[in-house]
């Protein structure tokens, strides 16, 4: 059995047989304890309401942020399908200046074969203008010697008439 000597058991019957002191120190405790534990709340329901003003806020923030950015990807979903037809719409464009281009080249190159043709077909028409020339000439003569001749028959005609009639 615990004796009074023993500090353990002392110590434990202080606790049990608390003083008038004590139990006023211990109600003042108490006291104090819930009052700070009562503004504990007070600043826990505070910051409380604080994170949930915070939270709405940012919340807010968030859905203008997403509906920003849906409108802008919208935008560049609509720009980058435009970008898109301007560039078939330029491939196409060159693709027709390209053909044209191909085709102008390939008209040149015909350019020196046309001269050389051109070339040849005015000799052509040099040689038949010079035998043109030549005929008319040679007709030319040809006609004044039948005039020759035909005057010359004409005289002999009259000679020969001037023969018979005398």
């Amino acid at each position: 059995m615990p004796t009074l000597e023993d500090p353990e058991f002392v110590e434990a019957l202080e606790k049990l047989f608390a003083r008038r002191e004590d139990i006023k120190s211990i109600a003042e405790y108490q006291r104090k304890l819930y009052e700070s534990l009562a503004e504990l709340h007070t600043s826990h329901h505070n910051v409380h309401e604080r994170v949930r003003m915070l939270s709405e806020s940012h919340q807010r923030g968030l859905e203008v942020e997403n509906r920003a950015l849906e409108h802008t990807k919208q935008d560049m979903e609509r720009l980058h399908r435009s970008l898109e037809q301007a560039h078939d719409q330029n491939k196409h464009e060159i693709t027709v200046a390209a053909n044209e281009i191909n085709r102008m080249v390939q008209e040149l190159r015909k350019i020196p074969l046309l001269e050389n043709r051109l070339e040849r077909m005015e000799r052509e028409l040099q040689n038949l203008a010079r035998e043109e020339h030549n005929e008319v000439r040679m007709n030319e003569d040809q006609e004044r010697r039948i005039r020759e001749e035909e005057r010359r028959l004409r005289e002999q005609e009259e000679r020969i008439r001037r023969l018979e009639h005398r």
